[in-house]
């Protein structure tokens, strides 16, 4: 086994208890959205249905991170919009997407926040040498939205990039992921772990392609993993023993 020099690590029931964090239509974030989204176009315009709880809140409730799953594994986001859009006779330009998309990427900062052990257990990987890159799957999330946040949560510069499904066009377990996420890392996938929470997403793609694999077993996760990772846990603090056992697998033999 070759020594472990990269980590992919999921965001959502790894970094972040996924059950502390709103839905996109949740008040926490529409009472965001819908000023961000008129700031962002310079006023309130009939493709949005007035802000109000109509057309626009129907697109949105669309874009949902399993709604977005498209044909072959790739990103639906813009697809969906798309059609919000040629609803109302408009052709959905790039600019307009991404305006869109950094209109409802709030700032996480304040609604949701990182597991407590979060930082000691990453401060852990960086002071064994491991590189790391965020993997995750998004609805609206760019790197660069990614970036901002862990930024705020105190936690940036433990990354050294972050691949979302939204940038790379297509979501896990669909390879180009994982690829997107050696490449950043500057790693071969033997020397590559992913930490994930999904089964059938993080931890079947990571083996399709040769990446050891550490299971965070979700809360209220009941059963076996399948397929099976490499290694599991239940809370970040349980990464030690692994991380020291793979970065030099020879001495812990």
């Amino acid at each position: 086994m070759k020594p472990l020099r990269g980590l992919l690590v999921d965001v959502g029931n790894v970094l972040v208890d996924e059950r502390t964090w709103p839905p996109l239509t949740s008040a926490t974030f529409r009472n965001a959205w819908g000023s961000r989204l008129s700031e962002e176009f310079g006023g309130i315009h009939a493709w949005f249905g007035g802000l109000a709880a109509t057309d626009v809140d129907r697109a949105i409730e669309a874009i949902t991170d399993s709604a977005v799953d498209g044909p072959g594994g790739a990103q639906g986001t813009r697809a969906i919009l798309a059609q919000h859009f040629d609803r109302h006779g408009l052709a959905l330009t790039d600019g307009a997407f991404s305006l869109i998309c950094d209109a409802l990427a709030v700032p996480l900062q304040g609604i949701v926040a990182p597991e407590a052990d979060a930082y000691a257990a990453l401060a852990l990987a960086d002071e064994l040498g491991l590189r790391m890159v965020v993997c995750s799957n998004t609805a609206v999330r760019r790197g660069d939205h990614y970036r901002r946040d862990f930024a705020d949560w105190g936690l940036a510069q433990f990354f050294g990039a972050y691949v979302t499904s939204l940038d790379v066009g297509f979501r896990k377990p669909h390879p180009a992921m994982f690829e997107a996420g050696l490449a950043a890392l500057g790693t071969s996938p033997e020397e590559t772990a992913m930490i994930g929470d999904r089964p059938e997403r993080d931890i079947l793609g990571a083996h399709a392609l040769g990446i050891r694999t550490i299971w965070r077993r979700p809360p209220g996760f009941e059963g076996p993993c399948t397929p099976t990772p490499d290694a599991e846990i239940s809370r970040l603090s349980e990464l030690e023993p692994i991380f020291r056992a793979w970065v030099q697998p020879n001495s812990a033999e």
